[in-house]
């Protein structure tokens, strides 16, 4: 009970996850899914919820979708893999990569170290679309030099399984 601020919903809970689940890791799960909306609904993104009802696909991809770090870094810690396919086979890094969304790939800079959500988190750097595109070059495409640097300071490499790499945005 002491992790819950509120008993009341802590009881419900408990009563509703004792009848319901009937192994320690269904528990468990309830227990993150739990924590994890109710946590949703204190940041004002359960919204976030309805936009998967509606769309379908990994809750994971819909918070890089909407530029929601805080989101993404609290899923990750409750156990979401940060390289889960989405409905477009892509994964979240790959996404924000495109997208230029630097606040999902990065979350603040404390001193000279910047903390990066997916990618300190186990995201896979040079994960490849069905087309053979790295995050690097996605965000390249697009023209995403922030994301552009910022990858290539976690170490990316610049490779692609094609032949040309004319049309990048950004010159390499």
């Amino acid at each position: 009970m002491s992790e819950f601020e509120d008993s009341a919903l802590a009881s419900k809970f408990n009563q509703r996850g004792s009848k319901e689940c009937s192994s320690g890791s269904s528990v468990t799960r309830s227990r993150k899914s739990f924590e994890v909306k109710k946590y949703l609904g204190s940041v004002g993104a359960l919204h976030l919820l309805t936009i998967q009802n509606q769309r379908g696909g990994p809750l994971l991809h819909i918070a890089v979708g909407e530029q929601r770090a805080d989101v993404v870094e609290v899923l990750i810690h409750n156990g979401e893999d940060p390289n889960i396919r989405g409905l477009k086979d892509t994964t979240p890094l790959q996404e924000a990569a495109a997208k230029g969304y630097t606040a999902v790939v990065k979350v603040s800079a404390i001193g000279y170290q910047l903390q990066y959500v997916l990618l300190e988190n186990g995201a896979d750097i040079s994960a490849e679309t069905t087309m053979g595109e790295t995050p690097l070059l996605l965000a390249s495409h697009a023209g995403n030099q922030d994301v552009v640097e910022m990858l290539r300071a976690a170490g990316a490499e610049w490779y692609y399984s094609y032949e040309s790499l004319t049309d990048c945005a950004i010159s390499l």
